[in-house]
């Protein structure tokens, strides 16, 4: 029997989120946009669950950490927060950076795994959007992304009927995936063909992340295996990018590495023009390097992604200050609230390894600089102070920018946004989070 039935709809407005409950048949668009079903969320009790006396709750991620209208300070915590102001400086930021450069931006959704996000990043000038994961790109494409490219490989036949079932049911979109092999190929030729949609494939060129992808002298043969597969493959151009040079901190130095990723990339048209084999896109770089990669002249496209948030990482890199006119803010964090002051000089918030990824450092405290993050655990951290008296008080609300943001973006079901008078606007699901399959 059901325990419970919970249809949740979601509606993205200027004014934020709008949400609707009852049943399917009940279901009615109100003012005008799209709808987006984010989940049908309905538990069938277990044999042994009545005989017990328990029934099964729905999942906590369901219900959302604040709501339209309420004050930072009333925000329940650890939660996600977006600030207004400096996500749009972002999204602007991006375009000025490459203007000139003939260059398209198509952000890595990755970052934020958000449909209106991406929505939002589309409306500002970009291409279209990248994925890391097919359940990303699904994501994407079921919220009304037209344009998105899986910047990763697909392996076994399953994966690819998925690939091609998705393409099926969104016509008008174009959907583009990276290949490194030709069985990869393969899969996804027979998988176009059962379902008579061509599907747009790259070359995924190993530039020296050793991370996937074809040598240099290997990606012409692929290419011209993708081209034989016509009318079912159609060959989308290379993808060469690397991570390692998005965090070479001093700016010279970084710009000697993209140059590396430039001549590998130069040797691989070289060979597909001598072949004959059309190379439509060229897609590479992050936020460390996309402008200078786009300077370069050799890629089509740059895929920045933390751009729109700005981590502590990022910020770390040495042209990327504060102070820089091109810099990028800090649109992201995680609020945290104090939980204990102690008199010997530490205190304790109730965000730890569970609301903040640490893999790129500890988070840094918007605003005060002068305290210092230690984890603490699975849901607490431990600040200290660097210099100075802590200055801190029980129930004091913190906003944590983390190190890394894609990985901490992961971890929350909601985002929470504020304007300049630290008043929620809206509340939108992470729609795409999740382990990635």
């Amino acid at each position: 029997s059901r325990s419970w039935f919970t249809w949740l709809v979601y509606r993205v407005t200027g004014a934020g989120l709008t949400y609707l409950d009852g049943s399917p048949q009940r279901m009615r668009r109100r003012g005008q946009g799209p709808a987006l079903l984010l989940c049908a969320m309905m538990t069938t009790s277990s044999s042994l669950t009545p005989a017990l006396g328990y029934s099964l709750p729905p999942p906590l991620s369901a219900r959302p950490p604040a709501v339209v209208g309420q004050r930072l300070a009333e925000i329940d915590t650890p939660a996600l927060v977006i600030r207004n102001k400096a996500l749009e400086h972002n999204l602007c930021k991006v375009h000025e950076l490459v203007q000139g450069m003939n260059v398209a931006v198509r952000p890595h959704g990755k970052a934020h795994k958000s449909v209106p996000l991406a929505a939002r990043q589309v409306q500002s000038g970009c291409v279209g959007v990248c994925a890391a994961k097919l359940g990303e790109a699904e994501s994407f494409l079921e919220g009304g992304i037209r344009d998105v490219l899986l910047t990763n490989q697909l392996v076994g036949q399953t994966n690819a009927n998925r690939l091609a079932d998705l393409a099926a049911r969104h016509t008008s979109a174009k959907i583009a995936v990276c290949a490194d092999s030709f069985e990869g190929v393969d899969e996804l030729a027979l998988a176009a063909e059962g379902k008579g949609m061509p599907l747009h494939v790259l070359v995924e060129v190993n530039v020296g992340q050793d991370r996937g992808g074809v040598e240099v002298d290997a990606a012409m043969p692929l290419a011209q295996y993708v081209v034989s597969k016509a009318p079912h493959l159609v060959f989308g151009g290379v993808q060469g990018y690397m991570g390692l040079n998005q965090h070479v901190r001093n700016r010279d130095e970084r710009v000697k590495a993209s140059q590396v990723v430039a001549d590998k990339l130069k040797t691989v048209l070289k060979a597909l023009d001598a072949a004959g084999v059309a190379c439509p896109s060229v897609t590479g770089a992050g936020t460390g390097t996309f402008q200078i990669e786009a300077a370069q002249g050799v890629l089509t496209e740059v895929q920045p992604g933390s751009y729109l948030f700005m981590d502590g990482d990022y910020r770390r890199n040495e042209d990327f200050d504060a102070s820089s006119e091109a810099s990028f803010q800090h649109s992201l964090f995680v609020l945290s609230t104090v939980q204990t002051v102690s008199e010997r000089g530490w205190a304790v918030c109730d965000a730890g390894m569970k609301a903040l990824s640490l893999d790129s450092g500890p988070p840094q405290c918007l605003h005060k600089p002068h305290l210092e993050y230690q984890c603490a655990g699975d849901e607490h951290g431990k600040l200290v102070a660097t210099s100075g008296d802590l200055g801190l008080r029980r129930g004091e609300r913190l906003e944590l920018v983390p190190g890394h943001c894609d990985p901490t973006v992961n971890m929350h079901d909601w985002y929470v946004y504020v304007d300049e008078h630290d008043l929620v606007t809206a509340v939108e699901p992470v729609s795409a989070r999740g382990p990635g399959v």
